[in-house]
């Protein structure tokens, strides 16, 4: 007769409790050279849990709550925590659900995991005639980012949906272009810009950083161009910001009206040493007076040119043809301060429909390139293209924003 072992749930956050107890009750009648090593053990293990359940051990006990929270456990849980593909689903314009975010999650077999919903601790305060949702505007070291484009205020908001943390930024002046981490500061800063319509000399951008630990603001300098808002910056080697240039935003000056040019079509900033500066693009050169520069096809293409990262460089995404199957990346050497520009021509093809949903300006965008595995959304649709052997895989949706997420138990006041 066969004998059949029976296998035993084991519960992680009564055991890692259990564990810090008996270490406690060792450490009287052992030396420290014993002790370090259960310390080390109980780290390896919980920075290999799930976001959600380090955040309940946390919630149990005071000294794994201490150790968790330490750098050199936050850099440990970073490199091993899985990554997912949260993508903001449609939500009804009637009444005030539109205060609920809806959120899927899913694997890189696009199966589903689960659904979260963000329901703001803020009042809206935006005019109740004017549909004002938010907004999916990216993921950065296990923060959400939120924003409304439509009403007065504009609102930026922050979540993290493993410790329930929020937090809003609502100003008419002030518009939210990006969140970083400070290695000087040794805090997360949100850069922020005004305009200042009372220049000398035109119209400048005004910038200023806010401390998100510390609640305290400071400039950090003028620039002639703002940032687009509509996608958050890529950041390269955690020291440099990267936007495209918000073309719609008119500069002016003596008896002249103008748009950037298309050689500073992409607008950088360096943590480091707070310098804003241009950077010509690779691939195709476009401007308003080239063909097809002036006509809503040409115009249309040059704002759907958005960046991203790839292999830890910047690179630039260019869909070149009208039914979005043939993408140009064009890869920034820092080194060699060199383009490298890279065709890659993606099936099915995915025409763009006549009706394009309002709340993404992007129907096509890349949503990140890693492994040489490609992750895009072409309309309501997500594609995941293997870039060496040409092989996808399709998930339908009805989503109006995915991007890649990796849970952490980060917080505004760390």
């Amino acid at each position: 007769m066969k004998t059949v072992k029976r296998v035993t749930w084991i519960n992680p956050i009564r055991w890692a409790d259990r564990l810090l107890r008996l270490l406690h009750i060792k450490a009287k009648t052992t030396t420290n050279f014993h002790v370090d090593l259960p310390r080390d053990i109980i780290l390896e293990i919980l920075s290999r849990l799930p976001a959600e359940l380090i955040f309940k051990c946390q919630c149990v006990s005071r000294p794994l709550q201490v150790l968790t929270t330490t750098p050199f456990f936050s850099h440990m849980q970073r490199q091993r925590s899985t990554s997912v593909i949260v993508v903001q689903l449609p939500t009804s314009e009637d009444g005030p659900v539109y205060e609920i975010t809806v959120l899927r999650y899913m694997d890189r077999e696009f199966e589903r995991i689960e659904e979260k919903f963000l329901t703001s601790l803020y009042q809206v305060r935006s005019c109740p005639y004017i549909f004002c949702p938010r907004f999916l505007l990216g993921s950065y070291d296990g923060f959400l980012m939120f924003a409304n484009f439509m009403g007065l205020p504009q609102t930026f908001y922050m979540w993290n949906p493993v410790t329930g943390e929020q937090l809003k930024m609502e100003d008419v002046n002030i518009h939210i272009c990006g969140l970083y981490f400070n290695p000087v500061r040794k805090n997360h800063e949100l850069l922020y810009y005004t305009i200042d319509d009372l220049a000398p000399f035109g119209q400048y951008c005004n910038f200023g950083a806010h401390n998100l630990r510390t609640k305290l603001r400071r400039d950090v300098g003028k620039f002639s161009y703002p940032p687009s808002r509509h996608r958050p910056p890529v950041i390269i080697k955690g020291t440099i910001l990267y936007w495209m240039i918000d073309r719609s935003e008119t500069v002016f000056s003596v008896n002249r009206v103008f748009r950037p040019p298309f050689s500073d079509s992409i607008m950088s900033f360096n943590i480091e040493t707070e310098e804003f500066s241009t950077l010509e693009p690779g691939g195709p050169k476009y401007s308003t007076t080239e063909p097809g520069g002036q006509d809503s096809d040409g115009m249309l293409r040059i704002d759907q040119l958005h960046l991203s990262e790839m292999d830890g460089e910047l690179c630039l995404c260019d869909f070149v043809s009208r039914n979005y199957h043939q993408l140009l990346l064009s890869i920034y050497n820092q080194a060699t301060k060199c383009w490298s520009t890279r065709t890659i021509v993606i099936r099915p093809h995915h025409p763009r429909p006549y009706v394009v949903n309002t709340k993404n300006k992007f129907f096509t965008e890349v949503v990140e390139i890693k492994d040489n595995e490609l992750l895009l959304r072409q309309g309501n649709r997500l594609v995941l293209y293997n870039m060496l052997s040409h092989a996808f895989k399709i998930s339908e949706m009805s989503g109006i924003r995915a991007v890649v997420h990796t849970p952490r138990i980060a917080s505004f006041h760390l």
